[in-house]
């Protein structure tokens, strides 16, 4: 399945166009849908080596100190390592998480009393006990009686817990597609519920509805074609992931290895779709907004547009084709060139709001500024683009003395807070 976002979108995104051992931290893969691993962020400096924890670094958020626990953990410090989750649970870090990692500590010293009372306390945290009591930091605990009950006391827990998130996710499904208008994000959100939840019919109609109420189409139409695929649909499975790849979703890698589509990777027209999805791709192309580079990728937008040509004469009615040929047209500043690109691929109905801002874009640099602000009230109208998005594109740089450029961007800021 194709990885979805993990934070909401707040629809002020670039140009669509363009463009640890055993213990937790999880990477949760529900039926193909790729969650955030739960380790602390990255970016978070980090803790002197050795195994000291607490002494001197009592000003550690309790992010710092989860990251310090799980390298303690990898590095055989037991104790160190409890004592650093300890430190996050006392700053309200992810008690659930850390309280298991615990548990995992004192299973590893052959404390089986405190190994216990921790996998309690991490279950009555909220922690999902079922799915991590494989977890190998746990074997000292097996041949005790007390794990066999903690497995069944949990694998009855999750029966009742996931019922009832089916239901609820059902309840969804039928109340969001009775609505009119249909709301696309709590459509697309819907459908990974229902995915996850392995109601793979009412997916692929959650994510196929998303899409046609403009929510992430590529996306939400792969994700309705692993859900086909995995309901073993082949042809209509076939059927989307081909709509998914003329909609803009840009991940032949991730297609070619996803096991959601394992029941149709050997038809002979899933290699069809997947060179497509190759041939379309701009992954990796430069960001439009790299204006320092563009006179270095003048030869890999020239090659770029030679591909798209070559595919337009094969798929002469392909709306993504001619987008992305925009797409290499403006970062090379062939700007007349993509406003006929992007023209077409509006013509030919591909991301209706997407294409109509990045038009806007080619008439304003071409400083067409009626043709740009037609095109740019068009696009605010379809919530294309955020208030401070057009504030900051250099795109649009000849519109802003215009006395119109602070009324669009006025009226889009007021669409951001009606929506």
């Amino acid at each position: 399945m194709a990885q979805a976002s993990s934070t909401p979108v707040s629809f002020a995104p670039p140009r669509p166009a363009r463009r640890a051992g055993r213990l937790l931290p999880i990477v949760l893969s529900l039926a193909g849908l790729a969650f955030p691993a739960t380790a602390a962020p990255q970016s978070a400096p980090a803790p002197p080596p050795g195994p000291r924890t607490s002494i001197g670094h009592e000003g550690w958020s309790g992010s710092r100190w989860f990251e310090r626990g799980l390298e303690l953990h990898e590095d055989g410090k037991w104790d160190a390592a409890i004592e650093a989750f300890s430190k996050a649970i006392e700053k309200g870090y992810r008690e659930e998480v850390a309280s298991f990692n615990i548990a995992c500590g004192h299973a590893r010293k052959g404390d089986k009393e405190r190994a216990f009372e921790w996998l309690e306390k991490a279950e009555a945290s909220g922690f999902r006990l079922s799915a991590n009591l494989d977890d190998g930091d746990l074997d000292s605990l097996r041949s005790d009686p007390r794990f066999t009950r903690l497995k069944a006391k949990a694998r009855q827990a999750r029966a009742a817990r996931d019922g009832e998130e089916v239901r609820k996710a059902v309840s969804r499904f039928d109340l969001l597609m009775g609505r009119s208008p249909r709301n696309g994000r709590a459509l697309y959100d819907v459908g990974r519920d229902l995915l996850a939840a392995g109601e793979y019919d009412r997916a692929a109609r959650a994510f196929v509805a998303a899409a046609e109420a403009g929510r992430r189409e590529g996306t939400a139409l792969y994700n309705a074609a692993c859900a086909l695929a995995l309901a073993g649909r082949k042809a209509e499975a076939l059927d989307l992931l081909e709509r998914a790849v003329e909609a803009g979703y840009d991940g032949p890698g991730h297609m070619r290895g996803d096991d959601d589509l394992d029941a149709i990777r050997s038809e002979p027209r899933f290699a069809r779709i997947l060179e497509d999805a190759e041939a379309l791709s701009l992954d990796g192309f430069p960001s439009l907004g790299a204006r320092l580079l563009r006179s270095q990728m003048k030869a890999e937008a020239d090659e770029a547009a030679s591909r798209f040509r070559r595919y337009l004469k094969d798929h002469p009615r392909s709306g993504r084709a001619f987008s992305n040929l925009g797409t290499v047209h403006l970062a090379a500043e062939e700007d007349r060139e993509a406003a006929l690109a992007f023209a077409k691929a509006l013509e030919l109905g591909y991301r209706r709001p997407a294409t109509t801002y990045n038009l806007a874009c080619a008439h304003a640099r071409l400083k067409e500024r009626d043709a740009a602000f037609a095109r740019l009230e068009e696009a605010i109208a379809l919530g294309a683009v955020s208030a401070d998005h057009l504030e900051e594109d250099d795109d649009l740089w000849n519109l802003r003395r215009d006395p119109r450029f602070g009324k669009a961007v006025e009226k889009a800021r007021k669409a951001g807070r009606d929506r």
